[in-house]
């Protein structure tokens, strides 16, 4: 096998999956893919019981784009049909893990590749993963190793010395300060999320990088020290927020309403998150008074004191994604980070309005990662809410902040 250059989130290689020891399970909602080399396999299994089932549960899929792509499992009823009533994978219990399909086989686990380097990354949409990257105190770290490379399907790839587009060409150099600034804990998350803005702002419209990236960041990082932007969110901000903020939350439960979600976790949580904001009233000055006690009072409260939440789950979600490097804008890959941002933000201050003292962080961790599963594999809910927020003209940098809030 050969030897790859790899860059990991750590705990990537503790992780495993405890099965039906999970409050949740992964074989619901989405669609399974079945990889060419695993559909072959399925159809030649000796005959049995087991592989009608299995057989007449797997279509091709004549769109497929590559061999990962081969073929797709029918959910019946939302659920895999090789789900058993122990809510363990037929699959692995009758033929062995090795011969699960690789969707199922990799789940949750995420490969992307800059220049010559495999990158392993994490979805917190898995409860182990949450419960062991978003609940730890100590900040996120990576681990640059030499290994034998399996054979994986890449999801993103950069090329740092051919391509022309910033965002892939200085890729290294803008992620590891934007982590790293959102790891900085000397700033609320809001505020390292505002900086973050203003860095990629002055990355994006430089004229010549090859000459002033470094000096960019060493501007910024220095600026940062001197404290020049300890009160930049005051300086942003309109002052016309709650208005703004209600008015984004307002459209926010008529596009969950809309979506039809099928996650019972999330929509758990946001029969709370409803109550909590009185979101049901229809009464605006009734919301408005909900949610500007919740946001002062049992939110601040609780997020004082758990805020590293917020941040290893943008790391986490940075790394994964590989931010900024996109087919859009930095600015607009920048925004979508700030729409996903405030989308959880806003569902937990109706949680904490809910919950008020009793709110804590295993509800906040439910939370997130319900959220991370009707939003990873489905782009619908950010998606409209950009497209709402551009109908606006709250697309800019500015608006994007009053939205997110301090």
């Amino acid at each position: 096998m050969a030897k790859y250059k790899v860059l990991s989130i750590d705990y990537y290689d503790e992780f495993q999956c405890i099965g039906n020891k999970c409050e949740d399970h992964c074989c619901k909602d989405w669609s399974i893919t079945v990889d060419r080399k695993s559909y072959v396999k399925y159809q030649k299994l000796p005959a049995s019981e087991f592989k009608n089932k299995l057989s007449g549960h797997i279509n091709r899929n004549r769109r497929a784009v590559n061999d990962y792509d081969y073929g797709k499992i029918n959910l019946i009823e939302k659920k895999c049909p090789m789900l058993s009533e122990d809510r363990l994978c037929e699959i692995y219990s009758k033929i062995g893990p090795e011969n699960m399909c690789y969707t199922c086989r990799i789940y949750p686990r995420v490969f992307n590749q800059v220049d010559d380097i495999l990158e392993q990354s994490l979805s917190v949409s898995c409860v182990e993963v949450s419960r062991n990257l978003l609940l730890r105190e100590n900040p996120i770290e990576f681990n640059l190793e030499i290994k034998d490379a399996p054979e994986v399907n890449v999801i993103r790839q950069v090329r740092t010395n051919t391509s022309k587009n910033i965002s892939h060409r200085y890729f290294n150099e803008i992620r590891q300060f934007s982590i790293g600034l959102i790891q900085n804990r000397k700033f609320t998350i809001e505020n390292r999320l505002a900086i973050l803005g203003l860095f990629i702002k002055e990355v994006e419209e430089s004229d010549n990088l090859d000459i002033m990236i470094e000096d960019i960041i060493f501007n910024f990082n220095n600026s940062i020290k001197l404290g020049q932007y300890d009160g930049l969110l005051e300086e942003v901000i309109s002052t016309n927020i709650v208005n703004a903020q209600l008015e984004f939350l307002t459209q926010l439960n008529n596009i969950i309403l809309s979506k039809k979600i099928n996650n019972q976790r999330f929509l758990l949580n946001f029969e709370k998150i409803s109550d909590g904001l009185r979101l049901k009233s229809g009464e605006g000055e009734h919301i408005k008074e909900a949610f500007v006690n919740s946001l002062g009072n049992s939110y601040r409260k609780f997020i004082s004191k758990n805020e590293y939440i917020y941040e290893n789950y943008l790391v986490c979600y940075m790394f994964k994604t590989m931010f900024p490097a996109n087919e859009k804008t930095m600015m607009e890959t920048y925004l979508s980070l700030i729409v996903q941002f405030s989308i959880m933000k806003m569902n937990l201050i109706g949680l904490c309005g809910y919950y008020e003292e009793g709110m804590d962080i295993d509800k906040m961790l439910n939370l997130i990662q319900s959220y991370s599963v009707i939003t990873e594999h489905d782009e619908f809910l950010v998606g409209k809410i950009q497209q709402f927020l551009k109908d606006k003209e709250y697309n800019s940098l500015a608006h994007a902040l009053t939205i997110m809030g301090k």
